[in-house]
């Protein structure tokens, strides 16, 4: 234990520096990262953020989010206490995180650096450290394959009686081509800066830090495998590897393990609806200076209704009618002509398009109304559920008139608007109750990747354009109810 926070001691006062020289590698606390999930898979997460916690993996991940998704993390390792919470929900079109992560050492030994003999001398005093960051992202989906994320930070940091701050910026881009997933996050393009308010007013800054990972889902979805580097100079290793690998056992049940740059990573986690809760070890590291630490993060996600946008060119609209179409019989205010056929010198009666027939006809200057035709309006509704390979979903037209026909079309499209597929296009078809299965593939005949869905059911008729939506959620391949 006193080993430990000697080590700690010294990280800190030789990487910190303070009062004596500037340093551009100092002890950034934020590095170690938050969520239990991407601790378990080996912090290979730059290409699989898809929650909350990618304000600080990857902030392009925040373009996934169709809820409004919360998590907390607690956890304690050589002798510093760290915390970290993040919620993120969409907003007017985009994604928008805050994020906060904290660490703090109390206790710890205070030791000085002997020039003469080349040695680090314990004081016999102690000191303390607190180190916050705070974040706000802001991610957008340019279209369904590609979004792009920037992350806006400020931190700052006490040692003892010292104090500085700073801002800084981290930008992100992930695009998918099912199964691929590629991401890239640059931290620190805008370096943070800490201005310590000591005499000398010495400035530490956090060096550029380039992650990228690539994510592959295999066995439907049901297992993800991802490997991530991330290159950060003035370290004794510069570039570092993270593999990591996730398999859901069941809807709820994931198991996940990861190397760490050399250290193994192991968890696991429960999702009961809206609530998951995921646990994370690592092992201790080769060197003794990192010890096995023990994670756990906590999260909520609730389900938002997000805009819909526009109706596509593509998809009817109200002006769209079938022919032939059935109308109501039209009432000429003038007397009609009705012409005359002669066959064999014998003139044989027509009626006209607009004048009825009845068995006693209606004096043609004052013509009787038309016949009203009462009818329930015409109402559509929408239902999915699951079914063994993929989904199926049950629509109603219920009402309008007896004799009409409606023009129907069904289509899938993502959270932001983005065509998936269309399952019915422009189909001609009374009132009646119908259904039409979904294999949970795109246009191009490749299975989606998990994410929230949009079933829309546009009916249009000349009383009108009527529109039905049903939200789905897939989850390992399979339709969550």
């Amino acid at each position: 234990m006193m080993n430990k926070i000697v080590q700690l001691t010294l990280a800190l006062v030789l990487a910190g520096s303070i009062g004596v020289y500037a340093s551009d590698n100092h002890f950034d606390f934020a590095n170690i990262g938050i969520g239990a999930r991407p601790s378990a898979m080996g912090k290979s997460f730059t290409a699989i953020a898809n929650d909350s916690s990618a304000i600080f993996w990857n902030p392009a991940g925040l373009a996934r989010l169709n809820e409004i998704d919360a998590s907390l993390m607690i956890f304690s390792a050589f002798e510093t206490n760290y915390k970290s919470a993040q919620i993120a929900a969409p907003f007017m079109g985009f994604t928008v995180g805050f994020g906060y992560i904290g660490a703090n050492v109390d206790g710890a030994l205070s030791s000085s650096f002997n020039n003469a003999t080349g040695l680090v001398v314990p004081s016999g005093s102690t000191f303390g450290y607190q180190g916050n960051a705070l974040y706000l992202s802001l991610a957008k989906a340019l279209n369904s394959n590609f979004s792009v994320g920037v992350t806006s930070k400020y931190i700052s940091e006490r040692l003892d009686t010292s104090t500085g701050s700073g801002y800084g910026l981290d930008v992100g881009a992930l695009y998918t081509m099912y199964p691929v997933t590629i991401g890239l996050n640059i931290q620190n393009l805008i370096s943070p800066a800490i201005n310590w308010d000591t005499p000398s007013r010495s400035v530490d800054t956090i060096p550029l830090t380039i992650r990228g990972g690539v994510a592959v889902a295999l066995l439907d979805n049901t297992f993800i495998l991802s490997v991530d580097g991330d290159y950060r100079k003035n370290r004794p290793s510069p570039f570092q590897y993270h593999i990591g690998g996730e398999y859901w056992l069941y809807s709820f049940l994931p198991f996940r393990a990861g190397i760490d740059y050399g250290r193994i990573t192991l968890g696991t986690g429960i999702r009961l609806q809206n609530f998951v809760v995921d646990f994370a070890w690592s092992a201790p590291d080769v060197t003794g200076l990192y010890e096995d630490a023990f994670r756990v993060s906590f999260g909520y996600s609730v389900p938002v209704d997000v805009p819909m946008p526009p109706v596509a060119p593509t998809e009817p609209v109200a002006a769209v009618q079938p022919e032939p179409i059935v109308v109501t019989p039209t009432i000429i205010e003038a007397p009609v002509v009705t012409p005359s056929v002669v066959i064999e010198d014998q003139p044989i009666k027509v009626a006209t398009v607009s004048e009825s027939i009845p068995a006693t006809p209606a004096p043609v200057t004052e013509p009787t109304p038309a016949p009203s035709i009462v009818a329930e309006p015409l109402s559509v509704s929408v239902t999915a559920s699951d079914a063994p390979n993929g989904m199926v979903t049950h629509y109603v037209l219920k009402g309008g008139k007896s004799d009409a026909e409606y023009v129907v079309g069904v289509y899938v499209r993502d959270a932001y608007g983005m065509k998936v597929k269309d399952l019915v296009a422009e189909k001609i078809m009374p009132a009646g109750d119908y259904q039409v299965n979904w294999d949970l593939t795109s246009t191009t005949k490749k299975k989606v990747q998990d994410d929230e869905y949009l079933i829309r059911v546009v009916v249009s008729s000349a009383e009108g354009s009527f529109v039905n939506v049903v939200k789905v959620l897939i989850r390992n391949g399979r339709l969550m109810q």
